[in-house]
């Protein structure tokens, strides 16, 4: 995914002020983070990454914050996090959350995105979800059923690698 967001970057298909937050439930600072994005880039990026200040540039954008998916708290400091970077680069408010886990936290996930106030903002925002997330047609509806409890369904996007 970072050399696809790099392409993008690099082609100013996407604003050059941007903050990009990743998360897992590991530790890990945001220079590993970046560190780990910089080794991606290397490894697969398509595109030529001699330009040392504009991956440079591309790696400053990405912060990491650590969250346990059922902690409503964890919520709360990755709000902080989003705020703080929204500010510090006078960004509007416009979010999209990428969600590329195991089908069994989407609903924690989505209910903790709306319940911690990250969903309530003066822009725009978006849900991607990526994964499996019906075995068939009928999970399928069922599983958008619960999303759209939680959000507008014109704001969710579903990349799914079996429907």
């Amino acid at each position: 995914m970072y050399p696809a967001l790099y392409k993008l970057f690099s082609n100013e298909n996407i604003p050059q002020s941007i903050s990009i937050i990743g998360i897992d439930r590991r530790l890990m600072s945001d220079m590993e983070f970046q560190t780990k994005v910089e080794q991606s880039l290397a490894t697969f990026s398509k595109i030529s990454t001699d330009d040392e200040s504009g991956v440079e540039k591309f790696i400053s954008t990405f912060r990491y914050c650590q969250l346990n998916t059922a902690n409503i708290e964890d919520y709360q400091d990755l709000l902080r996090l989003v705020k703080m970077r929204e500010t510090e680069l006078n960004i509007p408010e416009n979010r999209m959350f990428y969600l590329s886990v195991i089908p069994e936290v989407f609903d924690v996930i989505a209910l903790n995105i709306k319940e911690s106030g990250l969903w309530a903002t003066k822009g725009l925002n978006r849900l991607i979800i990526e994964k499996p997330f019906g075995y068939h047609v009928k999970s399928a509806c069922e599983f958008n059923k619960k999303m759209i409890e939680y959000f507008d369904e014109t704001d969710i996007c579903y990349i799914n690698h079996y429907l």
